[in-house]
């Protein structure tokens, strides 16, 4: 089977507020994702929380849950999504990060 390697986009807000260093790790997670699993097994949108030195990755259908350590201290407990964008003109699907108020 062909694995997924879609592009990552995210938002204005990302890119002004979130630690460069949370981002680098939620893109790496999404590309390590798609190499593993099938496109069944990856559930369109992904939850990232981060909690103190933590990152928390949670998805719905299939349910699965990955906790991953930091290594440093966050700023702030906040919350990421990760979602799987319509089709582009190219007919690509494609991951869009943004904070939920951004939906």
């Amino acid at each position: 089977e062909e694995k997924m390697n879609r592009k990552i986009f995210y938002t204005r807000g990302i890119i002004d507020s979130l630690d460069i260093r949370v981002l680098v790790k939620i893109i790496s997670i999404i590309k390590s994702k798609e190499e593993r699993y099938t496109k069944e097994d990856l559930d369109y949108i992904q939850v990232f929380e981060i909690k103190d030195d933590k990152l928390i990755n949670r998805q719905e259908v299939p349910v699965k849950k990955d906790v991953y350590d930091l290594g440093f201290k966050a700023k702030e407990n906040i919350k990421v999504w990760a979602m799987l964008g319509g089709v582009s003109d190219s007919l690509e699907e494609y991951w869009t990060v943004m904070y939920p108020h951004e939906y």
